[in-house]
């Protein structure tokens, strides 16, 4: 499972973002990464789920879906 980073709370929308592992997450809370201020997923489990971020479906051999 991975993360969109940072996921904004809020009607805002970050101009930037990528996927990553809630490891590295946690990590980047843990060294005050500057997105991380208004993260969804700041101080939340390894498994929660943000709203509307369920993990993309996986695409098929050819890249198609």
């Amino acid at each position: 499972m991975t993360r969109q980073c940072p996921t904004v709370t809020g009607k805002h929308v970050a101009l930037i973002t990528h996927r990553i592992e809630p490891q590295l997450c946690f990590r980047r809370q843990r060294e005050l990464y500057h997105k991380c201020h208004r993260c969804e997923y700041r101080g939340k489990p390894a498994d929660f789920v943000a709203k509307g971020q369920a993990e993309p479906p996986s695409p098929h051999r050819n890249g198609t879906g």
